[in-house]
């Protein structure tokens, strides 16, 4: 699965008002961005997993998970992200991984044989 990668093209200014309420633990998100860092959503979920609580209280992975998502599109939303689009693997390679090379060898053949002209 191809994942989005974002770029962060300028620092989140809490100060600053963008025309759309913010919540807290979103601005806590944004604020965590640093100019020039190019990341996935699932990877900044990973790398700051319990950060993002409201009262120092653990929240659930999808939660955390669906705070980051909003996040990012708010960033996206101000300018402050961009999505980087990342080199697809070509046809040649697809067809050179291993797993492709097993089901290509498993696929039945013709049920006809050719028939010799004559």
């Amino acid at each position: 699965m191809v994942q989005k990668t974002f770029e962060v093209i300028s620092e989140f200014d809490p100060k600053k008002k963008y025309g759309v309420s913010i919540e807290n633990r979103e601005a806590k998100v944004l604020s965590v961005l640093k100019k020039g860092d190019k990341t996935s959503q699932k990877e900044f979920i990973d790398k700051h997993l319990d950060e993002f609580s409201l009262n120092n209280k653990k929240i659930a992975y999808h939660s955390n998970q669906q705070l980051v998502y909003r996040s990012f599109k708010l960033g996206k939303k101000f300018g402050l992200l961009i999505e980087v689009i990342s080199d697809e693997m070509t046809f040649e390679e697809f067809n050179n991984l291993e797993s492709v090379q097993y089901c290509k060898q498993q696929i039945r053949g013709p049920i006809f044989k050719k028939l010799s002209q004559e």
